[in-house]
């Protein structure tokens, strides 16, 4: 529900319409919680829920094994959760250790005893697109990341009379006529090697680049011109093939890693501790203020990436448990279905709160993070214009001088305040190292080097301003403990250790995947459009905010500049 177009695809193409239009059942939580905030639930309750999902209510209590059937052979089989700390007997393919090859590992790996065909995540993305394609060829089901339009994020109708030809059902014609059979037999008992995401995006780049394919997939009888796909088109392959990096779970991102990233910003509410603040009817509803001027700006300026501090975060998460009405309220006010994304690189999550907070309080005239750590204290002082400081006319220096002279700062503590909400900060992750040395990969270090320099000269700037007017300004250094790691409290270049790759369920919670060459996770060449080579797109979840990146061309081998419109 805290990526609702996500929620929003999984609930139609699953048919859960209730569901989505109920949201979290809010009076019934209620009643569960007493005051000490324990969650009490009769036993009828459990044993109803054991009936109906044929699980435990604890968890802890499930069987220690994952039933499913074979991708390759059909064949029931029974994956353990995990090979770490099993009994010195177990004669797995490997030894346990901690990262372990079970279901629930960071290494899964497991022999078919019917067919020995090797499961490991790779082959059960390939798995769950196979489905996908089955549903679509069997039942007219659409591919995820067909059904909502990619700008607006809305379930439009197709007109009737253009409906062969529209281009985000592209992916789906293109399944359905000229891929169904290559699709269906990638994975076949003894099937060696095992197929990946990687062959698949093989598979499409041929067809992309095929004029006579892509003329056959629309009905296009002509052949004296060549067939170019449309921009909208090629979005829609990249958007579909994102349902399928590192995920191999049945919903449209990997909710494992997702519940992890979540931890952080609970923890953050709980250490806030807002409910039991003598205040907290005040703080609502300056949080409720906040959350309206925050759906302003993102309506004003619906190219910018908006990033929120932790209260309007608090709002944005409570509002998207009600879909149906979350739905509603962003149509109206901003003509989209607003996202939330999940996986934001870090430097670019810090390049968009610091436009965040300067249109904030350009427009309102107000701090946007209530906040004295150094981190918000650097971002107010980047705001303010050192000739608009000589003159004296320098709106952001009256805003920010106004916040600490009103003593409204006394009550915004570095380590309890609206801070920049960061849970959903992430690093790009290249899975071949070369690809580092690469122009893309070169390009983005570079930026993101900047863009820290920046900060820096902007921390140094506010604490001597704060030095003028008797203020301290919190060191850089601070830090706090984190599930027994330390790590900075604050800015968003706080990744934390525990979330090691390889070492949790799916892939690596708190890194995203480098969309470019190196990465199976790429998108497929030919989608990005421009001639520009595979990856150029940006992997799932990157904002439209990265300006400028150099590339290869395919024609020619020639360097070219390329203003990249990444997708949010």
């Amino acid at each position: 529900m805290l990526n609702p177009r996500a929620f929003l695809e999984d609930a139609m193409l699953a048919g859960l319409r209730q569901l989505w239009n109920t949201g979290l059942p809010w009076a019934a939580i209620n009643a569960a919680i007493d005051n000490k905030f324990s969650y009490n639930v009769p036993d009828d309750c459990k044993s109803n829920w054991t009936r109906r999902t044929g699980r435990s209510w604890d968890s802890a209590d499930d069987p220690m094994v994952k039933s499913m059937q074979c991708p390759a052979c059909n064949a029931p089989i029974q994956i353990p959760w995990t090979t770490c700390g099993l009994v010195e007997t177990y004669r797995g393919d490997r030894r346990p250790g901690l990262i372990g090859n079970g279901y629930g590992d960071g290494n899964l790996l497991f022999k078919c005893p019917a067919c020995v065909v090797v499961i490991d995540k790779q082959l059960l993305s390939v798995s769950k697109f196979c489905k996908d394609t089955e549903a679509l060829l069997a039942r007219g089901r659409p591919m995820p990341g067909t059904v909502l339009d990619p700008i607006s994020g809305k379930p439009e109708v197709i007109p009737g009379h253009s409906a062969q030809l529209f281009s985000r059902t592209f992916p789906n014609r293109m399944l359905q006529r000229v891929l169904r059979i290559e699709i269906m037999e990638l994975i076949l008992p003894g099937i060696t090697p095992n197929p990946t995401m990687d062959t698949v995006r093989g598979k499409i780049e041929k067809v992309i680049n095929t004029n006579s394919q892509l003329r056959a997939i629309d009905g296009m009888k002509s052949f004296l011109r060549p067939y170019a796909l449309l921009p909208s088109a090629r979005l829609a392959v990249r958007k579909m093939m994102a349902r399928y990096w590192e995920n191999f779970s049945p919903f449209a991102l990997d909710l494992g890693g997702a519940v992890l990233r979540q931890g952080i910003f609970v923890e953050k509410m709980v250490k806030i501790d807002w409910l039991h603040s003598p205040s907290v009817a005040s703080t609502m509803s300056r949080l409720l203020t906040k959350y309206q001027r925050f759906f302003s700006l993102m309506a004003a300026n619906p190219k910018q990436t908006a990033v929120p501090t932790l209260d309007v975060d608090l709002a944005w998460h409570t509002h998207q448990l009600s879909p149906c009405h979350y739905y509603r309220y962003a149509v109206e006010r901003t003509a989209k279905f607003i996202d939330h994304d999940d996986k934001i690189d870090e430097d670019k999550l810090s390049s968009g709160f610091e436009w965040t907070s300067k249109a904030y309080q350009d427009e309102y005239g107000e701090v946007y993070s209530e906040c004295t750590c150094w981190y918000c204290e650097a971002v107010r002082a980047a705001h303010v214009s050192p000739v608009g400081k000589i003159l004296g006319l320098s709106k952001q220096e009256k805003v920010a001088d106004k916040f600490h002279a009103s003593g409204a700062a006394s009550f915004c503590p570095p380590d309890n305040s609206a801070h920049i909400s960061s849970h959903n900060a992430v690093k790009s992750l290249f899975q071949d190292p070369a690809v580092a040395l690469r122009g893309r990969r070169r390009v983005q270090a570079q930026l993101a080097a900047l863009h820290r320099q920046r900060l820096d000269d902007a921390y140094a700037k506010a604490r001597k301003r704060a030095g003028k007017k008797g203020r301290e300004i919190p060191p850089r250094d601070q830090y706090y403990d984190h599930w027994g790691y330390p790590y900075y409290l604050y800015g968003p270049y706080m990744y934390p250790l525990w979330l090691t790759p390889g070492m949790y369920y799916g892939w690596a919670p708190g890194y995203v995947a480098a969309c470019g060459a190196g990465g199976w996770a790429a998108c497929a060449a030919g989608s990005c459009g421009g001639g520009v080579a595979a990856g150029a797109c940006g992997g799932p979840g990157v904002s439209r905010i990265f300006p400028l990146s150099v590339f290869r061309t395919r024609q020619g081998g020639l360097l070219t500049m390329v203003i990249l419109g990444l997708w949010h």
